[in-house]
């Protein structure tokens, strides 16, 4: 997996250990697909999740991410995403 932070190459392991820490910390998630264009064995997709925290904060992750398949199997994926705070803690 390619990420945008400059980080390079991400395995499948390193990908899950930052996805479990950071549901840890998700009370609700939303998940809405802006576009999709498929082509052949590939597919770019954009979308939006929209995170409310425990502590009642929320965000809104803003991804683009592509897909390439071989046969039934993903061969490549790519994620791209910025995070936008849209409500901090309550006070």
């Amino acid at each position: 997996m390619v990420g945008d932070d400059g980080s390079g190459e991400q395995g499948i392991e390193a990908n899950m250990e930052l996805l479990q820490k950071i549901a840890a910390d998700v009370a609700t998630l939303r998940y809405d697909i802006v576009r999709q264009f498929a082509e052949g064995n590939q597919v770019l997709q954009q979308q939006v999740l929209h995170l409310e925290m425990h502590d009642g904060s929320r965000s809104d992750v803003l991804a683009a991410m592509y897909f390439r398949f071989d046969g039934a199997l993903i061969e490549r994926i790519e994620e791209y995403y910025t995070v936008v705070e849209t409500a901090p803690p309550p006070a």
